[in-house]
């Protein structure tokens, strides 16, 4: 099962690498990989969810990063730019999951649902879709993220030792214990006594995962500020057409 499973990614990754060179069409791609069509099928079916490949409406299939074409003016830049300064909603909206207990999380889900671009208010969607195709080492890392509390929720309601209030505050809440009265208010454990070791581990994974997240997407936040357009795209970047 294991050989299978690397064959499996071996080949994916071989097919992912022919579309950083240059688009395919299905036949070519075929007949360069001397793979079964079925397998092929299946390698585009893959890519194509992850958000790493597109079909293009001439029928060749592209990777993502190669539908955006270098700037040719300023103004195409400045475009960019102003497209992704829209988009920073979206990004804290990313950075919201999992502190839902704070004032500003809410507030940037609020805003990644209410500010508006082309086709949508769907920031967040969007948003993602740059991490994806842009920023892939970074993706990685929020997907961690989410496995972490998803593991953590399933070990906790597994071994039934805490309530749901307790389970969602420690997966879906603050990252870090209370600092202030406020939060402390809003702890659903004993606040005399020490947190159980349980839950001061999975919180401190939490903080950890979350920092990393927290300061690379700071970072891309800080570029934007200075002039730099998001790398990757999306389906509201001009010019982009996606194509189902």
């Amino acid at each position: 099962m294991r050989k299978n499973k690397e064959l499996w990614l071996h080949r994916r990754k071989r097919v992912l690498e022919l579309f950083k060179e240059r688009p395919y069409r299905y036949s070519e791609l075929v007949k360069t990989t001397r793979l079964p069509e079925k397998t092929v099928d299946r390698i585009l079916i893959d890519l194509r969810v992850l958000g790493l490949i597109i079909k293009r409406a001439d029928g060749y299939w592209a990777w993502f990063e190669q539908l955006r074409e270098p700037y040719r003016t300023k103004d195409e830049k400045d475009d960019a730019l102003e497209h992704s300064r829209k988009l920073v909603p979206g990004l804290e909206s990313i950075l919201a999951e999992g502190r839902q207990s704070h004032s500003d999380a809410v507030k940037s889900e609020a805003e990644a649902m209410k500010v508006e671009v082309e086709g949508g208010p769907r920031l967040k969607e969007f948003s993602e879709l740059h991490l994806k195709t842009g920023y892939p080492a970074l993706y990685e890392k929020l997907e961690e993220y989410r496995e972490l509390r998803a593991n953590a929720r399933r070990k906790l309601e597994l071994e039934g030792k805490y309530p749901n209030q307790i389970i969602n505050f420690v997966v879906d809440g603050i990252v870090t214990f209370p600092k202030d009265v406020e939060e402390v208010k809003k702890w659903p454990l004993d606040q005399t006594k020490q947190p159980p070791e349980d839950l001061i581990e999975i919180l401190n994974q939490r903080a950890d995962a979350y920092s990393q997240l927290e300061r690379e997407i700071r970072k891309i936040e800080l570029f934007i500020q200075l002039g730099r357009p998001l790398d990757g795209c999306c389906e509201a970047c001009k010019g982009i057409k996606i194509f189902k």
